[in-house]
């Protein structure tokens, strides 16, 4: 019940904050999906597999959204910084061993 008064918390937040332009719309995406976690975890833990299925797809949408409309810019910088950094070692024996 916790994870769904505190999904119902993000949502309304989310909304006042667009609404009174202090955030963007992909961020307004990022927080409902975030918020559709929340309540789809708390959706199975009462027992609503249906409801849980529907957060989850719903979960997925806002978050494509947000990805999308350019809110994982940073994350998605940060992502690349990591794959560049990493440099793949040999693991297989040489061959005139």
């Amino acid at each position: 019940m916790v994870l769904i008064a505190l999904g119902i918390g993000v949502e309304v937040f989310a909304a006042a904050a667009l609404l009174t332009g202090r955030i963007t719309y992909p961020t307004m995406a990022g927080l409902l999906g975030v918020a559709c976690v929340f309540f789809g975890i708390g959706s199975l833990l009462n027992g609503s597999d249906m409801w849980a299925a529907i957060h989850a797809a719903l979960a997925a949408l806002y978050l494509h959204q947000w990805w999308h409309g350019g809110g994982g810019g940073r994350t998605l910088r940060r992502l690349r910084d990591l794959r560049n950094r990493f440099q793949g070692t040999r693991r297989t024996a040489p061959a005139t061993a």
